[in-house]
């Protein structure tokens, strides 16, 4: 069984390939979850009739995002990968969302908000399926991130993960919107499964979570 822990700025969510089928949850992402998150991914895994022994690989999303859970969640994870001794691998964050999004062949705006004002924003191509990234992210104001996706003329896709701000000015623009975007941790699940399928090293000594510098 694979286990994978999504994280975005105001949740996490738990996924697991059961017998029964794919299997996750949603938890708000508060102190008190992430600081008992071996607890909470203990008390997921028993309630699908399993136990730690059962899990053959773990995934994970890297950010950005919020520091503190961030930290905690890649941390639980990786002792989880040392005590069970199976591999582990990482995936962006933004990079997740347009993997799941994936609707069409074009180019991707991915957006996570960030302190109060603030986003974290990636661009993407995706064509047949195969996702490509346009630039590094920026974590910028929601006023510039706003000019800049209004200032591209072509239509792209933009998925965000909940930008009040953004919501509002954008949606009614030629671009084509998708608010309050989740991530499901099935699509990390079939990244950890291509990764193990591919003989991809695991990422154990690599993980660590992604902060973006904030650009005025």
């Amino acid at each position: 069984m694979i286990l994978c822990l999504t994280h975005q700025i105001q949740t996490i969510a738990l996924g697991l390939d059961t017998p029964e089928g794919y299997r996750y949850q949603n938890y708000l992402a508060d102190f008190q979850t992430m600081e008992n998150l071996c607890v909470v991914v203990d008390t997921f895994i028993h309630q699908h009739s399993a136990t730690i022994k059962d899990i053959s690989a773990l995934g994970i999303t890297l950010g950005p995002g919020s520091y503190t859970g961030l930290r905690l969640g890649v941390t639980t994870f990786k002792t989880l990968a040392k005590i069970i001794d199976c591999p582990i691998y990482g995936l962006h964050s933004l990079t997740a969302m347009v993997r799941q999004a994936n609707f069409q062949d074009g180019v991707y705006a991915a957006i996570i908000p960030a302190m109060k004002g603030w986003v974290n924003l990636g661009m993407f191509t995706s064509h047949k399926g195969q996702v490509s990234r346009l630039s590094t992210d920026v974590l910028i104001t929601e006023e510039t991130a706003h000019r800049q996706l209004m200032s591209i003329e072509e239509p792209i896709i933009i998925l965000d993960a909940g930008s009040k701000t953004l919501q509002s000015n954008v949606q009614k623009s030629h671009h084509t919107y998708h608010g309050n975007f989740l991530l499901n941790p099935q699509t990390l699940s079939d990244y950890v499964s291509t990764c193990l399928a591919s003989e991809i090293p695991p990422q154990f000594d690599t993980l660590s979570p992604i902060y973006a510098t904030p650009i005025e």
